[in-house]
């Protein structure tokens, strides 16, 4: 979301009926709290990445970030998981093995991930008695930034 749009929101958001107070007041103060977000013991890490390929001298009309060095910042995705499995906060917030969920009707409902269809794990005698912890891996800070219209962040 744009910043101008996420200040609009925040400005609707504020503006509406409703006993409880939105959680940020500004889009500066939802910026802040991104920022001030622990990343845990694990740390940043980068490396520099560019086209290889073939560029004809000459070429004025070769795509711009065929020229470029760019920079990908990243933690490792071990060490997150092994902090957010260690973490006493999320101890009963977790499902720790797969689930079928069913209507009245006996329909399968899928409501989370861990309701998805894992039959082949856990019909696995392999995995009887373990822990399934699946990972979904993605950006943090970065993506809400980019999300938000605040397209650079560097790590701390």
């Amino acid at each position: 979301m744009p910043a101008q749009e996420l200040k609009d929101l925040m400005q609707i958001w504020a503006a509406r009926e409703s006993p409880k107070s939105p959680p940020f007041n500004s889009e500066q103060h939802l910026y802040n709290t991104i920022d001030l977000t622990p990343v845990g013991s694990v740390s940043w890490q980068s490396f520099s990445i560019q086209y290889n390929g073939t560029i004809n001298e000459g070429n004025t009309e070769a795509a711009p970030w065929k020229l470029k060095e760019f920079i990908v910042w990243y933690c490792d995705p071990c060490g997150i998981l092994h902090n957010q499995l260690g973490n006493p906060d999320f101890a009963k917030k977790m499902d720790y093995s797969p689930k079928h969920v069913f209507d009245e009707g006996d329909k399968c409902r899928y409501r989370d991930f861990m309701s998805g269809n894992w039959d082949t794990i856990a019909d696995d005698p392999n995995t009887h008695g373990a822990t399934f912890c699946p990972i979904i891996l993605g950006s943090n800070k970065t993506t809400v930034s980019v999300a938000t219209g605040q397209t650079e962040y560097y790590p701390a």
